[in-house]
């Protein structure tokens, strides 16, 4: 049993997923694991679909079990995301590889920056003292001591992502092999595909603009609970539909509330509020905020955190449990080794194994409820609450 991981987010699973997973299976991996996010996404952004219609979908074109990245690492920064994945991977104990794609496709160039990264931390701190943001730190950094191929490879987002991972990998001491498979197709965050792939980004602009043309780059399988989700109203969800509950909320905060949330750190709270007491959207409130050290995505993060309460101190603490999402029969296999293996509880039926949870664990997972539930005014038709409860976990 050869037993590898992926960390996130299939919004939708696309056709480059498909590819990312079917190359795994090439290398030999006998049973997929994906710790996939829930209805929010680390942009600071809603899930075109749900955490279960997208887990369902990833088990129908080719994972074996899903498990959730609750929504305090999903929605942070890739360092914080990077390491709730891979928390839930280390805790599994079954794991022998992290998959991920990447732009280079060499997890020796990743693994040689990531060492750099570590073991030059010192002099990475000293640049942004002299006023460096971090990523342009780390990236001078490198390009003055492993030269400007290595610099280059930190300017996309895949690598720095992969380089997250192996980074949390290191520092947990973790025996997980980190593999990396080139990106095949279109470029992150891209509007035109390449050999018939399509960026996730562009694919959630289709499905409101020219639902016809999403088929092209979607497995069947995937588009077929995508139309599923159409047909009722709950899809495509779009943060417009609750802008003005969040305005709401951010206008009910003051200075000291604000920066205690997740993200907010040197002031910005400062910058936060007086952004919210004089801009009437999300958007203008984002550009009023933002900085060169402070970018749109960290910002909508931010303000969502808000809005969900999330603060700072939920992160600080390891993943506490694990919230399967889906499973197919291989997964069936793999949750019985997990049982046997991991020291965290499993949760597939919330409303009996809940209680199951020591105090931050029940924090975490009200946290994932409180999203959950928001999340359903942001669909076409407003959804009920509960949908943890009454949808529950998904057997294929």
């Amino acid at each position: 049993m050869n037993i590898s991981a992926v960390i996130c987010e299939f919004n939708p699973f696309h056709k480059g997923h498909e590819y990312l997973l079917q190359k795994m299976r090439n290398e030999g991996v006998s049973h997929i694991i994906a710790i996939m996010s829930g209805d929010f996404t680390q942009r600071g952004d809603c899930a075109a679909m749900n955490k279960f219609a997208r887990a369902k979908a990833a088990v129908l074109c080719g994972a074996d079990l899903v498990i959730e990245l609750p929504t305090v690492w999903a929605m942070s920064g890739a360092e914080t995301f990077a390491r709730g994945g891979v928390q839930i991977a280390n805790s599994l104990n079954c794991v022998d590889s992290l998959f991920f794609g990447s732009e280079c496709g060499d997890e020796n160039q990743l693994i040689k920056i990531s060492n750099f990264i570590l073991e030059e931390n010192e002099k990475i701190k000293e640049k942004i003292k002299t006023g460096n943001y971090y990523a342009r730190a780390v990236t001078e950094s490198v390009r003055e001591t492993l030269g400007d191929e290595y610099a280059d490879i930190l300017m996309s987002p895949n690598n720095t992502l992969g380089i997250e991972y192996i980074n949390a990998l290191k520092k947990t001491e973790s025996k997980i092999t980190p593999k990396t498979i080139k990106r095949f197709g279109a470029e992150h965050n891209s509007d035109s595909a390449v050999y018939g792939i399509a960026s996730a980004s562009m694919i959630r602009n289709l499905i409101n603009e020219n639902l016809d043309n999403v088929k092209n780059y979607l497995p069947d399988a995937c588009f077929e609970v995508l139309m599923e989700e159409i047909s009722l109203k709950r899809a495509s969800a779009d943060i417009s539909n609750i802008e003005r509950a969040i305005l709401g909320k951010l206008r009910t905060m003051n200075k000291e509330e604000l920066s205690y949330i997740a993200g907010v750190n040197e002031g910005l709270e400062n910058r936060i509020f007086d952004a919210i007491k004089t801009e009437t959207s999300l958007n203008l409130t984002i550009e009023k905020i933002k900085t060169k050290r402070y970018i749109h995505a960290r910002i909508r993060r931010i303000l969502l955190s808000a809005f969900l309460g999330i603060t700072r101190d939920f992160s600080e603490g390891s993943v506490p449990y694990l919230r399967i999402l889906a499973f197919n029969e291989k997964g069936t296999e793999l949750m019985k080794i997990i049982k046997k293996n991991s020291n965290l509880p499993m949760i597939t039926k919330p409303s009996c194994e809940i209680q199951k949870l020591d105090s931050y664990g029940k924090s975490i997972f009200n946290i994932n409820l409180i999203a959950s539930d928001l999340y359903q005014l942001s669909t076409p038709d407003i959804q009920p609450c509960g949908l943890d409860f009454s949808i529950g976990t998904i057997k294929l």
